[in-house]
């Protein structure tokens, strides 16, 4: 019997349910937990997922109150879900192609994904949410201008950045910062990966 693509993904969650010790979870970290492995196939994955405290409450009521979303690369703003954006009052961005952010990029001598953090603080006075599925510096810079007192407190951030220089390390240093974060420890990350927790957390916004 062929069954339909809603189908197909409730089985999946079932068999994910039955294959991870739930009561470890809240329920709306286990939607998430459960989404990432459904992208990834990959149980593994789950021991090193890290909600910070009163995390997935935040990113809601930044999303709730229409508070702009900022992605590191295109990849990631891409893999968000047109259909869980319909209710969604704030603004998605990616700064990473901007002109502007080229030419800080270039005559600093720093990444595009660094120029590009700076450049959405500067122009943004509204960021809820700024997730990062690529680049470690966009971490690391997020870090830089939390100690200099320019980022706010409702800021939350996923941490989903991936590579062998700096990503593990990145993580390590959101993690014991005071920024809101979900994040996956080590060196593994990707843009899915941050995609579908943005869309995890879109979808507990709007109940959807």
């Amino acid at each position: 019997m062929k069954l339909s693509p809603i189908e197909i993904e409730e089985k999946s969650m079932r068999i994910i349910e039955s294959k991870i010790p739930i009561e470890l979870y809240s329920e709306d970290e286990l939607l998430i937990v459960k989404k990432i492995i459904h992208t990834t196939a990959d149980f593994s994955l789950r021991k090193n997922i890290v909600f910070k405290e009163g995390v997935i409450k935040k990113a809601v009521n930044n999303i709730k109150s229409g508070k702009d979303i900022v992605t590191d690369v295109f990849m990631v703003k891409e893999g968000i879900s047109p259909f869980l954006l319909k209710n969604y009052k704030g603004a998605l961005h990616c700064f990473i192609r901007e002109e502007k952010v080229q030419r800080t990029a270039e005559k600093e001598g720093i990444t595009r994904a660094e120029a590009s953090v700076r450049y959405a603080f500067e122009n943004l006075k509204n960021i809820g949410i700024f997730a990062v599925g690529n680049a470690p510096t966009a971490i690391f810079e997020i870090l830089r201008l939390n100690k200099k007192g320019m980022i706010s407190d409702d800021l939350v951030v996923l941490g989903f950045c991936v590579g062998m220089v700096g990503a593990k390390e990145a993580k390590k240093e959101l993690l014991k910062s005071d920024i809101p974060a979900i994040l996956l420890k080590g060196n593994r990350g990707g843009s899915p990966l941050a995609a579908t927790t943005l869309n995890g957390l879109l979808k507990l916004a709007f109940n959807k």
